[in-house]
């Protein structure tokens, strides 16, 4: 019942924000903001990682990147060494 119940909400959710996601199509959007992430927003590993270390060293002038994630821990060691990275439900 319950189950039935979170489904009904997920697809009626999903119903009121075909709006919002047409919207965005048409809101102007920057070259220069990179978003990225890992294995769903869990880790802060892999090629991404690597890539998103490079970024901030050396194209900094030039693009400006953002690690997401779901994990605040990750969220605290990136800015900590000064690097920018939001938790996935925050609002910049």
């Amino acid at each position: 019942m319950i189950r039935l119940l979170i489904n009904g909400i997920k697809y009626w959710g999903q119903i009121v924000f075909i709006p919002l996601y047409w919207v965005s199509f048409v809101t102007p959007r920057s070259k220069k903001i990179w978003l990225l992430g890992c294995s769903f927003g869990k880790r802060f590993a892999e090629n991404p990682r690597y890539f998103y270390i490079y970024l901030n060293q050396y194209k900094k002038q030039y693009v400006r990147a953002i690690w997401i994630t779901h994990d605040k821990n990750i969220v605290k060691l990136l800015r900590k060494h000064n690097l920018e990275a939001y938790h996935y439900h925050s609002l910049p």
